[in-house]
C-alpha cells in the first residue's frame, strides 16, 4: 500500500490537468508518449486492487480522482 501511494504520488507530479503528462519535472509541454506510459502506470497500478482505494480516499472517498476523473474530458 505505501508503494502504490510513492507511485501514485510521483505519477500525479508528472500529470497536468489538461489531461495529459510531461515527461519530466522540468518538461514545459506535454507528450503523448509519456501521456500514454502514466496511463499505463496507472492502469498497472489498477491491477492490485488498492489503487482506487487509494485515489478515493485522497478525494475524501467522493468517486473524484485526478488524474483518471479527468482524463476523459480531455
Amino acid at each position: 500500500e505505501e508503494q502504490t501511494e510513492r507511485c501514485l504520488d510521483f505519477i500525479d507530479t508528472l500529470w497536468n490537468a489538461t489531461g495529459g503528462f510531461h515527461g519530466n519535472w522540468t518538461d514545459d509541454y506535454l507528450d503523448c508518449e509519456y501521456t500514454f506510459y502514466g496511463l499505463l502506470a496507472l492502469g498497472h497500478l489498477s491491477l492490485n486492487g488498492e489503487v482506487g482505494r487509494a485515489l478515493q480516499a485522497r478525494q475524501g472517498g467522493s468517486g473524484e480522482t485526478a488524474p483518471s476523473a479527468e482524463i476523459g474530458k480531455v
